[in-house]
């Protein structure tokens, strides 16, 4: 659809299960244009039992952002043995995703998987302006993945992190 809205505030979105080619087991939001937002409540212990699904068993997110803020627990969500609580998918139209525009207070950090390196979370710039305190409120769920601050601390990339020939250590690199 387009323009559609979703909001959620508390409650839970959990135990839900699928098989084969499904996405967005727990939250599915497609839609162009679409504004939503969660506000508070779980979304856990979804999962689907194909690991060769789509991604988004937790929470699918496509043609439109999802802004985020408060008690939000999103965790334990799995596509075969792999976390994948909330994804991202590439979309030419958008550079970010994930929106964070308030105090995030979730005790369990939230796993986050996009389909390419790019911004995935964003600070909205009024209400948040420095992301550099939220680092802890997530984790990649890509494996060998790494979540870096930009340079201006306003966005939060999920980057493949590249080793140096010389000193042999693994760096992320991120710009503005």
């Amino acid at each position: 659809s387009t323009g559609a809205e979703f909001s959620m505030y508390g409650g839970s979105i959990c135990g839900n299960t699928g098989g084969g080619w499904t996405i967005g087991v727990g939250l599915c939001l497609h839609n162009d244009n679409g504004k939503h937002q969660i506000r508070g409540g779980k979304i856990y212990d979804n999962k689907n039992v194909a690991y060769d699904s789509p991604e988004g068993v937790g929470v699918y997110v496509y043609g439109g952002n999802l802004t985020i803020s408060g008690a939000v627990e999103i965790y334990g969500n799995k596509r075969g043995t792999e976390d994948d609580n909330i994804y991202m998918p590439w979309n030419l139209d958008q550079e970010c995703i994930l929106i964070i525009d308030g105090e995030l207070t979730n005790t369990t950090p939230i796993g986050v998987w996009a389909r390419f390196e790019d911004v995935v979370i964003k600070a909205d710039g009024t209400n948040v302006t420095d992301l550099t305190e939220y680092m802890d409120n997530f984790t990649p769920d890509n494996t060998g993945r790494v979540l870096q601050l930009s340079v201006d601390k306003k966005n939060i990339k999920l980057l493949s992190p590249h080793i140096h020939p010389i000193c042999g250590g693994e760096h992320s690199d991120i710009g503005d």
